[in-house]
């Protein structure tokens, strides 16, 4: 991970860094996608969404309630979502490579800049 990178050369960052923010973005935009119950309109989340309909309602309290794995999935998410924004966007989308964003790919610095908001007059921090 941390060799150097092909397309780059020798003193370069790992081979992962040179797309990190990229993937940043896009990890951002799934989750996106998933958050609000959005994951109820995926394909890959019908044989869940299929499993629950043999779950007994909450009233039955002779068995786990279904309630509780309707929610789960929305857990799960918010979870996901604390760390990656703990340990993800905070380390890619920091004030401290920046300039490095902005300057790199046409493309992504496009991507990247409509995805950030000003805070105050100098700070820029990923709008989530």
């Amino acid at each position: 991970m941390m060799r150097y990178d092909p397309e780059l050369g020798d003193g370069s960052w790992g081979q992962t860094t040179r797309l990190a923010v990229e993937r940043c973005y896009v990890m951002h935009k799934m989750l996106r996608d998933l958050e609000n119950d959005g994951w109820k309109q995926r394909e890959e989340f019908k044989p869940y969404l299929d499993s629950l309909k043999g779950i007994p309602e909450k009233d039955d309290v002779s068995k786990v309630g279904k309630e509780y794995f309707e929610k789960m999935p929305g857990k799960v998410l918010e979870k996901f979502r604390f760390v990656f924004e703990k340990h993800v966007v905070s380390c890619w989308c920091s004030d401290d490579i920046l300039h490095y964003i902005i300057g790199g790919n046409p493309t992504l610095a496009n991507e990247f800049a409509a995805w950030m908001k000003p805070i105050g007059n100098t700070s820029w921090h990923a709008h989530l």
